[in-house]
């Protein structure tokens, strides 16, 4: 086979999806149908129906869900078969579900696409197909011309939920039974009706009637039941039974949810006739003509991998259902799709791949889903069988939402009604948000953070699952700034991605984790932890409910009691922060500890990849620039975790959650929802096709050097259209502008997709931030004022405000006082202004209209008191409100006031604004109507607003005050967190912390004469290192400080650059400050800074100083650049025959110092030493390993620190094939190893002028083995790219070909 789609390889393979003991569906339906038909077993594990365990078989039934956990859902109305009855007897035939379920043969189950059978131990046949509302079963009895078979409809379901009032009529004449009964969701609030009609056909119908427990009656014809006492309900439903014959009997059986009139016009319209081959063929149709949009090569592929991969694409389009014209809670004319199981589980992948594959259906979920919020008042989190699911986490339908948008799906939504639900999810708390919207907003709100044992008195909930539910809504909240940004919403961008870094609130950067029952360390310190809402962190064992916890007590689902983190351990949820990876990659300590950590989850098994948060973390070594390393994880549980098997999926399938997961991983592209992202990995096969269903085009992923085996597995290079794409993902245009992406493969990592340039945006980074979101930069009025408009000012001066901002907002002048003067409430400004506090008491009486103050040019609002009209500032307004103290603590980012823009200081505002927060002199007032109970916290805010506004003057006063402020903090033991906090705030908040104030913290926090018995003391270490790792800045101004006090002293005023220097061992120097906190300093830093170390390197730049320089990954360059700095003289004499192959490599390692800190002196050197060892060393056969040492070593090194390092290596066998020598080095390797390395000696080669000559001259003498390397590697590198046209000249007998450059 070669190329491949799902629906032809469907018609061969027979049934190619999992049929497995992982709650899967594998039963006869439609793409999102409603009727979903198939046997039911009384397996414990029976949530999809059907499980090939060995359990038995108790009825066929049309109403299922997929791949859910919980309690089993839906089978309702089952029917069950009999050949005949005992002693030809109707009570002869075993009616409850308990006591008739039989065995069945394994090799007769038989599964395709819209059709499902398997043969009975009876041997009864059973066959299924569906069209959206209607099933049809086929059932085949042994032939016999002397036995009556019966088949029963039983009033009951999957998990005996049946409630009261149940009831079945069946016809004497036709056999048409039609009934209701009332049965409960499986995993929400509320119950639900459905309604049946089912119709026989193929046999004449020898009697009927109704059966209550074990017996039954022939009489009887209509029942009516209770469900009863004692557990599960009392059993009951009809019969009908059939006249000897050998024809099947069909069953039609409608369904519907608005009663058993619906049923029946829903049977009668979609399967007028009993045509069961032309259903089960329409329904085959249906399902080629949804998954046609993808197809494969199948080159070298085993036909298992095939099946896996379609067979988890068909489970993604089993659920959510459409319900269209099945809702009896509201009447509309938007769709209504259910069994949304739950929307935790499939926005992570499930509805991302179904936007690529069939965005229309998307669009119309996303329709229904704002369509349950204007009529049920809240979007869901979960949903199923009209009823609300309960809520996992966060309000995750926020994501799906977003993802719609920022992909472009806009077919018949509203999405302004979107946004509405979105924002209610994150503004108002519902009163029962254990079934939608969120819990404790309040504290969300307020703190940033939900607390554990939240005080939350506005909702009901389960109050577990702090940490994940934190992590969710910080998540959801960049979703909704992602719809905000579209629909030009700039204050609530600013406000819901502000929030969306609420996680950190979290982050204990000392917190470390031991492997269970043991003190065993992980290695890794720096985990989410719990927090009060007094703002102390509880805490969680962070590998509590991890996949390695094995405990019995240990519960994290919904449970009363449950943990802080639903469904996972902290261990997991310690990556997820899928909008800003850069940052959690920071928090964590940066690249390579991130790497090393997801390692570690996925190695020691802590994961489990069979529930959903473990999704994304196979592809996050993406964020860290190691894209090879998701690759190489894919395989690591692919095909080993996932395979077509009974059994074969790791964990429910969640519907198609898991489907999801593999197709998408196999596909190549893994996506980030809410985000215009898909990571890139190879796919698993040769090429994969996928046409989009908006525009027609059709997108191309490619493997070049495809291996089968799955060895070369990582990108090498890539293309996209033809062009070099260098980063590490793509967008959602690849599908809809039908974009083909070529990856060259090889056997190892290489540097493609690894610069910072490559990696997937982040909200920290450029890709993510909004242009308009930085008030300094003036932006259109109509931005500026909602800016302004929705600040957290009182309700009343927003309501005083509302008139001249909708003046504004519609284009009209400030010159109009008249009118301003008249609308809503502004005429009674006057009277309000003492209960407002937004200016001066008397209507600003004693400010002069005509003085410097009442300047228009500082003024965006003009007020008229009187007779007399003024200018007003809104620095003013906002600094003499009552709220000022609100509004600092507002994110600075978001910038509430940020409207103003202060062209230059005007001394009368700044005299006011100090007047009256600081009173005369400058002292603070009574703060706790502030919200703020610590006056250096308060001193922090009002230096942030200062420094935001640009008044020096009060910034100033609040450095003076620093000290200060801080000793009261430290004189009381609880009020020390509030120095730590006010530090946090100052350098969380402000740009550019000013040098004087940084210098007042720092001086503070080391001044030796600090009265060491006061209360902080014994806090200030741990809070001083773990301000040190939150804040880089800080940790490096400490430092520094520390730095320049031990270079001041007279022990380092003594160092000279000689050997004793290197005598003692080389580490990091432990430097201990006055507090008792320990930082790391190479000892190169702090020489750095002496005026000996400058002479003696005559070091030209800037000191690299940090308060953790990590150079441990290199030791061996540190050792070298120390072996020259202090005890070797660098020249000829270093390089002897016995020494040159460490010496090559050695000069290597000393340039690369010389990069890293920038010392030109020791770059030049070691450059002049390369060039010199290299050309050198060409004749010696061993040393030229030691060349591919060098090169490697320069160009996965050095990259990123000086490109001229590559070019000593380039320019020498530019040099070498110049003048014609031969050579043994064996390069070949390492043109497929690097090809950056072979693309660059290329495009030197190709600029020499004798080139042509050089190359005839190697055909010739046929001893052009290497060079053949070379330019074969050119041609594949730039051929591609346009740059030449190739020949090959007859003349040139070894088939070398050569290069004509055109238009160069």
């Amino acid at each position: 086979m070669s190329d491949i789609s799902i629906a032809s390889f469907e018609i061969s393979a027979g049934h190619y999806w999992s049929v497995d003991s992982r709650n899967v569906f594998s039963g006869a339906t439609l793409p999102y149908g409603m009727a979903k038909a198939v046997a039911d077993t009384d397996s414990s594990s029976d949530q999809g129906g059907f499980v090939p365990d060995g359990s038995r078989v108790t009825g066929f039934s049309s109403m299922h869900d997929s791949g859910t956990g919980g309690s089993p859902s839906l089978g309702n109305f089952p029917l069950f078969p009999y050949a005949a009855c005992m002693d030809d007897a109707v009570d002869g035939c075993i009616y409850p579900k308990t006591t008739r379920a039989t065995g069945f043969f394994n090799e007769s189950v038989e599964a395709q696409p819209g059709y499902f059978a398997l043969k009975l131990n009876s041997s009864v046949k059973a066959e299924m197909t569906t069209t959206e509302h209607t099933s049809l079963f086929r059932f085949s009895f042994p032939q016999s011309n002397s036995t009556s078979p019966l088949i029963l409809l039983d009033l009951t379901d999957l998990s005996d939920s049946r409630q009261d009032n149940a009831s079945v009529t069946v016809n004497a004449t036709s056999g048409r039974m039609t009934g209701l009964a009332r049965f409960l969701p499986s995993f929400g609030s509320g119950n639900y009706t459905l309604s049946f009609c089912a119709d026989f056909s193929g046999r004449k119908i020898r009697d009927s009637g109704i059966f209550v427990d074990s017996r039954a009656s022939t009489d009887v014809k209509s029942l009516e039941i209770a469900r009863g006492i004692n557990g599960s309900p009392l059993p009951g439903g009809a019969f009908v039974r059939f006249e000897p014959d050998v024809e099947a009997v069909l069953v039609r059986v409608g369904l519907s949810f608005i009663g058993p009139g619906q049923a029946c016009m829903n049977a009668e319209k979609e399967i007028p006739k009993f045509g069961f081959e032309a259903v089960r063929a329409a329904a085959a149709s249906h399902w080629r003509a949804k998954l046609s949009p993808i197809s494969i090569s199948t080159t070298g592929v085993h036909p298992t991998l095939i099946t896996n991969f379609f067979s988890g694409i068909y489970r993604t389009m089993v659920s959510p259902q459409n319900y269209t014209g099945e809702n009896p809670l509201w009447a509309s004319t938007e769709p209504y799709f259910d069994s949304f199981y739950c929307i935790w589980d499939s926005f992570r992948s499930q509805l991302p791949l179904l936007t690529i594959l069939d965005p229309h259906s998307v669009e119309q979920m996303v329709r229904a889903l704002i369509d349950i919020y204007r009529h049920d008042g809240w979007l869901p989190d979960c949903r199923m069988s009209l009823c609300k699911g309960y809520t996992q986490g966060g309000s995750n339908a926020d994501n799906v939402i977003a993802d719609a948008f920022v992909k472009n799906l806009t077919c018949g939504i509203n999405y302004k009604d979107a946004y509405d639900a979105v924002k209610q999810d994150a503004e108002v708390e519902p009163y029962d948000w254990s079934n939608e919207g969120r819990g404790g907003l309040d504290s969300w709100h307020s703190l940033g953070y939900v607390p554990v044992q939240d005080f939350d008195y506005k909702g009901t909930g389960t109050h577990t699952r702090s940490i994940s539910r934190t992590l969710e809504y910080s998540y959801n909240d960049f979703c909704i700034s992602q719809l905000a940004a579209g629909l030009n919403m700039t204050y609530d961008v600013a406000k819901y991605r502000s929030r969306s870094r609420n996680w950190r609130q979290l982050f204990k950067p000392n917190q470390t984790s031991s492997l269970i029952n043991s003190n065993t360390s992980t290695g890794f310190m720096g985990f989410f932890q719990p927090k009060f809402l007094n703002q102390t962190f509880a805490f969680q064992d962070p590998l509590y409910c991890s996949n390695i916890d094995t405990r019995s007590t240990s519960v994290c689902s919904l449970q009363d009691g449950g943990a802080e983190t639903f469904e996972s351990s902290i261990w997991e949820y310690s990556f997820f922060v899928p909008h800003d990876q850069a940052s959690l990659i920071k928090v964590l300590g940066g690249p390579d500890p991130f790497v090393r950590r997801l390692d570690y989850l996925h190695d020691q098994r802590i994961t489990y990849i069979g529930n959903e948060p473990a999704f994304l973390t196979v592809f996050q070594y993406h964020y860290a620039g190691r894209p090879g390393l998701s690759a190489k994880r894919s395989h690591f549980y692919i095909p080993s975790s996932f395979s077509p098997t009974e059994g074969g999926l790791p964990g429910n399938d969640d519907s198609g959650a898991m489907g999801s997961f593999l197709a998408f991983s196999m596909m190549g592209l893994f996506p980030n929802p809410g985000q215009d992202v898909y990571l890139i990995t190879p796919p698993y096969f040769e090429s994969v096709n996928i046409t989009s269903p908006l525009t027609g085009k059709t997108a191309v992923i490619r493997n070049v050097n495809y291996d089968p085996s799955y060895q070369a597995i990582y990108v090498q290079s890539a293309t996209l259209n033809g062009e070099p794409h260098t980063k590490n993902w793509i967008d959602h245009s690849f599908f809809t502008e039908g974009k083909e992406l070529v990856l060259t493969l090889g056997l190892k990592e290489s540097t493609w997709g690894t610069k910072a340039t490559d990696l997937p945006p982040s909200l920290s980074i450029e890709g993510l931030k909004s242009e308009n979101l930085d008030p300094r930069v003036t932006p259109n009025r109509s931005t500026l004022l909602s800016l302004y408009f929705y600040s957290p000012l009182s309700t009343l001066f927003s309501n005083l405000l509302l008139a001249f901002c909708t003046n504004i907002l519609n284009g009209n002048p400030y010159t109009q006082p008249a009118s301003i003067a008249t609308r809503n409430g502004f005429s009674r400004l006057c009277t309000t202004i003492d209960q407002v506090r937004c200016f001066i008491p008397s209507c600003l009486a004693q400010t002069d209209p005509d003085s410097q103050f009442n300047k228009p040019e500082f003024s965006d609002v003009r007020i008229q008191c009187g007779d007399q009209e003024f200018a007003v500032h809104k620095v003013v307004i906002c600094s003499l409100s009552e709220h000022f103290a609100a509004l600092m603590r507002h994110d600075y980012e978001e910038k509430a006031s940020g409207i103003i823009v202060i062209e230059e200081q005007d001394p009368a505002i700044v005299k006011i604004v100090l007047e009256h927060l600081y009173g005369q002199p400058y002292t603070l007032p009574v703060l706790p109507h502030h919200g703020i109970d610590s006056p250096l916290e308060y001193n922090a805010k009002v230096y942030v607003a200062a420094d935001y506004f640009d008044v020096a003057t009060l910034k100033d006063a609040c450095t003076g005050k620093f000290a200060e402020l801080a000793d009261e903090c430290c004189n009381n033991a609880e009020q020390c967190p509030h120095l730590w906090n006010a530090i946090k705030i100052l350098y969380n908040e402000v740009p550019k912390l000013g040098d004087d104030l940084r210098d007042e913290i720092i001086r503070y926090l080391q001044d030796e004469s600090m009265d060491k018995k006061r209360s902080c003391e014994e806090d200030m270490p741990v809070s001083i290192a773990t301000l040190a790792q939150d804040i880089p800045q800080f940790r490096k101004d400490l430092a520094n400080e520390m730095i320049s006090l031990m270079t001041a002293t007279a022990g380092w005023r003594t160092i000279r650059c000689t050997r004793s220097f290197n005598v003692s061992e080389f580490s990091d120097l432990t430097i201990t400050s006055t507090t008792g906190v320990k930082f790391f300093v190479h000892k190169i830093i702090v020489c750095a800074q002496s005026a000996v170390l400058k002479t003696c390197l005559t070091h030209e730049s800037k000191e690299k100083a940090s308060g953790n320089i990590d150079i441990a990954q290199d030791t061996d360059v540190v050792q070298a650049f120390l072996e020259f700095l202090y005890g070797r003289n660098y020249d000829a004499s270093a390089c002897s025959d016995g020494e040159s192959q460490e010496t090559l490599l050695f000069h290597s390692r000393v340039f690369a110092m010389g990069a890293f800190y920038d010392v030109p002196l020791l770059r030049r050197l070691a450059e002049y030493r390369l060039n010199g060892l290299i050309v050198s060393i060409w004749s010696e056969r061993d040393l030229n390993a030691q060349f591919s040492e060098s090169v490697r070593f320069a160009y996965e090194h050095v990259i990123n620190h000086d490109r001229r390092l590559h070019d000593v290596h380039v320019l020498a066998v530019r040099k070498l094939v110049s003048e014609n020598k031969d050579s043994r080095l064996s390069i070949d390797g390492l043109f497929e190893e690097l090809p950056q390395f072979g693309s660059d000696v290329a495009s030197s080669l190709i600029k020499q002028p004798n080139f042509d000559d050089l190359i005839k001259q190697k055909c010739q003498a046929v001893a052009a083995d290497w060079s053949v390397e070379i330019h074969s590697h050119y041609q594949r590198h730039y051929r591609s790219e346009g740059a030449i046209d190739l020949e090959y000249p007859p003349a040139c007998q070894c088939a070398l070909w050569l290069p004509t450059i055109s238009g160069t």
